[in-house]
């Protein structure tokens, strides 16, 4: 590990001082992984927006987006999902489905993909070897953007390959609807853009890559 990127390691444990005390692994195909207790629990707090389940195909045929929600410019980011009319509490407003992507290793260094792609950190035999299982959601599933207050409440189930949206309270016509893309994302976003700038750090992996 280079001197950059110790440095890099240290803003960040500085910033985060959550993370003290947890593995950092480059080895994986994320681009890196952060392990607190080497389960595979949701973080706490998103347990709440984000619900990772397991099992068969919930219903025979995915139901795609409801009629009442529309892609629209956003004043957030690019586009973004919009309520076309009022939407009740708990009301489900999408079902698409994920799909599994294959040459994993590539995707989270693609500068277009790596904002759209779902990783499954499951912990099996299998992902810890070859990295963990990349999917994109197809339909308006990559089109939702993030906020910190969702009104919105994720179901994902890559077992089955399909994630469901639910409102969690009122949304009013012509109002964005948001997700939220887990406590993680961004911290691990924004580090991977100064570790990318660490040129000794980028021959490592155009090496792994290979």
């Amino acid at each position: 590990m280079t001197d950059s990127l110790k440095d890099q390691l240290k803003v960040l444990l500085e910033t985060y001082p959550e993370l003290n005390g947890c593995k950092i692994s480059f080895a994986g195909t994320d681009n890196f992984l952060i392990d607190k207790t080497n389960s595979n629990e949701v973080d706490a707090g998103d347990e709440e927006i984000i619900e990772e389940i397991s099992g068969p195909l919930p219903v025979e045929v995915i139901v795609g987006n409801s009629p009442k929600i529309e892609i629209r410019k956003s004043p957030v980011h690019g586009y973004g999902v919009f309520a076309k009319e009022d939407l009740a509490e708990g009301e489900l407003i999408d079902q698409c489905r994920l799909l599994k992507l294959g040459h994993r290793a590539n995707y989270n260094h693609d500068p277009v993909l790596k904002d759209y792609i779902w990783a499954d950190r499951d912990n099996s035999i299998e992902s810890k070897a070859h990295g963990n299982n990349i999917f994109i959601a197809l339909g308006f599933g990559s089109m939702y953007n993030h906020s910190d207050s969702p009104n919105t409440k994720q179901w994902v189930n890559y077992n089955a390959g399909v994630m469901t949206v639910n409102t969690n309270r009122v949304i009013k016509k012509d109002e964005e609807i948001f997700v939220n893309y887990g406590k993680k994302y961004f911290l691990i976003r924004d580090f991977w853009k100064g570790v990318r700038k660490n040129q000794a750090f980028e021959k490592i992996l155009e090496k792994r890559q290979k």
